[in-house]
């Protein structure tokens, strides 16, 4: 029963990141060129106009409540269609998710 029940708290982990992803994206400043998801990390690779929006970007994937941490792994000026612009690459660290027990507790 217990893998049953963690089995379906885990099921809507995927559709939870990709809202948080659209929630914490700075609207027309950024956009992703990657989003990969593996065990306890998803790391993200995009282009944003300047260093204030990946610096926005990351205190929003900080504050979102899914990950334990958020480091930036690069960042790179770009010429993309004679504009200068910035190469990032995030690397999140998952929460642990709540047992059942844990989030019956909570509410």
């Amino acid at each position: 029963m217990a893998v049953m029940a963690e089995l379906e708290s885990n099921r809507h982990a995927p559709t939870r990141l990709m809202e948080t992803m659209t929630q914490v994206v700075v609207p027309k400043r950024m956009w992703f060129t990657k989003l990969e998801e593996k065990d306890k990390t998803v790391n993200l690779t995009g282009i944003a106009l300047d260093n204030k929006t990946v610096a926005d970007f990351m205190v929003q994937l900080e504050n979102c409540g899914l990950f334990s941490a958020v480091s930036l792994k690069t960042l790179k000026q770009t010429m993309l269609q004679n504009s200068n612009l910035k190469s990032f690459a995030i690397l999140c660290v998952k929460k642990l998710p709540e047992k059942p027990a844990e989030a019956k507790a909570k509410s």
